[in-house]
């Protein structure tokens, strides 16, 4: 079962790791962060996609570390 604590985390990761990508995007995009440009729907799923296979596995990794040292 999952706890709420590792939803939580993920979540988090998630929202911030997408804000992060859609600046990046756009600084690739235009060459500054004051242009503001949302990717396609299509690039906005793959970068959405990506991100959430990376937060979960590192919020599964950082679980798994905390009970080898609780342990």
């Amino acid at each position: 079962m999952l706890e709420s604590a590792t939803i939580i985390q993920t979540t988090v990761t998630i929202i911030f790791f997408c804000i992060e990508a859609i600046l990046h995007y756009n600084i690739g995009k235009t060459g500054n962060i004051t242009s503001f440009h949302f990717p396609t729907m299509k690039e906005s799923l793959k970068l959405i996609s990506t991100i959430t296979i990376f937060a979960i596995a590192s919020t599964l990794t950082a679980n798994y570390i905390e009970t080898l040292l609780i342990a």
